[in-house]
């Protein structure tokens, strides 16, 4: 058997509404068929592997996000049926799902799409193993449905022609895309039709929603929970659709669809959701984050962290730091420069360049585990804040992916400089291996050595696992 493409699916009938030839799609999908079977797998491993790594650091960060999250979810009193990441608590799959991908993304630790800027572990991997636990799936079925949640919710981004996505139109591409991503993959692990499918991914735009508002002030948590309701909602509309609610299928693409709703300051292209889908695949450009920072200062703290490594540099040598910023964060250099450099919270550290920059010279490293007000408040810490001059690099003329940070760190024995382009998580020679350990310092956050390791096993093994087996051991009966 040949899985279809989307063009030979859209060719049946050319005027069909886009969820209905999303629904085909991800309806006819199989991973054991498809010609790119190991390299999908691997990377579904890979994935699922630092989503889960991530949400163990996040449910131990000092500000306690944990644990409003469990208390909200167990007020429900639902039936237990998928596990809660870092706590004993079990609960029905859409809360399980909510729970965990607001913890994925709660430390700004989660991968990146930077087509148009995409965070998809923090809704396709808590939704797949959610519904995956629940339906008794297989690791190859978790897999597949992680591939079909993330491919749709990357391709239907790729639609908007602004390279921010929905961000001038004030919305988060995470949230409203991945809504229809999490449907996905749960409509695929539910076993649904072509039919129901579209549905789900109709019924899809009435839950989708988060916008881009807050996240540089107070404690910026509003940005945390929205990926965790996309996986909440995402699988409300499939679990709707598989009891046989219907509704209109031109929600997406209509006179009054999601892109004419959410995409009103920009233009959108529609076959690019469609284009070579199945074939040329979304998901392999995706990144993952090496430190507990914002998408836009990675490149920054590899270049940083190079100069460390390279000069043996100590914190209490350092005279000032230089920093540009890539052109492209040029509004965000402007909007959030002067806050940078005391935030309003620990979970700022992760959208400042100072503080982030201070946070690796100080401790050789961005984590989770630095997000602490003791941090904030240390006086060689902000020393080394107020010696971080940045500001974005003011030739704009240069393709973004070409663009470079560059830093220099003076000190009494010479200045030290470094630059960095595509950061060390773009897919590539040693990414494996990085964040493998990535996911080794922030599981042994919360779990001892052998069980970190009996997870790594089953995770990087997903093929002959099963969606209980990685409950079983993500769970606190240990």
């Amino acid at each position: 058997m040949t899985n279809l493409s989307a063009r030979q699916i859209a060719s049946a009938d050319a005027s069909a509404p886009l969820a209905e030839t999303l629904g085909r799609w991800v309806a006819s999908f199989s991973l054991a068929d498809e010609p790119r079977r190991d390299e999908l797998l691997e990377r579904a491993s890979l994935h699922v592997l630092d989503a889960v790594g991530v949400a163990l650091a996040a449910s131990a960060m000092e500000d306690g996000i944990a644990e409003p999250l469990r208390r909200y979810v167990g007020g429900y009193g639902s039936r237990g049926c998928s596990q809660l990441i870092g706590v004993r608590d079990r609960a029905a799959a859409p809360l399980a799902a909510f729970f965990n991908g607001s913890l994925v993304h709660a430390c700004e630790f989660d991968d990146t799409g930077y087509e148009r800027v995409v965070h998809t572990e923090a809704f396709a991997v808590p939704a797949v193993l959610a519904i995956g636990e629940e339906r008794g799936s297989s690791g190859l079925e978790l897999a597949e449905a992680w591939c079909v949640a993330t491919e749709v919710a990357l391709r239907l981004a790729r639609a908007c022609d602004d390279r921010h996505g929905l961000w001038r139109s004030g919305f988060h591409n995470t949230a409203v895309f991945g809504c229809f991503g999490a449907a996905a993959g749960a409509a695929k692990l539910l076993g649904l039709e072509a039919e129901q499918t579209a549905n789900a991914l109709a019924l899809a735009t009435s839950y989708a929603s988060g916008t881009n508002a807050g996240w540089g002030e107070a404690s910026g948590r509003n940005k945390s929970v929205q990926p965790g309701w996309a996986a909440l909602a995402g699988l409300h509309a499939a679990l709707l659709a598989a009891e046989g609610y219907d509704c209109a299928h031109d929600t997406l693409d209509g006179p009054m669809g999601l892109f004419a709703s959410h995409a009103w300051r920009g233009e959108w292209t529609l076959s690019r959701v469609t284009d070579r889908l199945g074939e040329d695949w979304a998901l392999l450009q995706l990144t993952f984050k090496l430190h507990a920072a914002g998408a836009m200062i990675q490149s920054t703290l590899d270049a940083l962290r190079r100069i460390l490594v390279d000069h043996a540099v100590a914190p209490e040598e350092v005279e000032r730091i230089r920093v540009v910023v890539p052109a492209q964060y040029q509004p965000m250099v402007e909007r959030w420069h002067d806050a940078s450099y005391r935030p309003d919270s620990p979970y700022g550290i992760g959208f400042s360049w100072p503080c982030s920059s201070a946070c690796m010279l100080l401790y050789g490293r961005v984590g989770p585990e630095h997000q602490r007000w003791d941090v904030l408040r240390d006086p060689r810490f902000l020393a080394l804040v107020d010696r971080v001059d940045f500001a974005a690099d003011a030739d704009a003329s240069l393709p973004e992916e070409e663009q470079v940070a560059f830093v220099s760190v003076e000190t009494p024995r010479g200045t030290f400089e470094a630059q960095q382009a595509r950061h060390l998580g773009y897919f590539g020679p040693g990414t494996s291996e990085r964040v493998k350990d990535k996911f080794r310092v922030n599981a042994r956050l919360v779990l001892d050595a052998e069980r970190v390791a009996e997870l790594e096993a089953a995770i990087l093994g997903l093929e002959a696992a099963t969606a209980g087996a990685l409950a079983r051991l993500l769970g606190d009966d240990r």
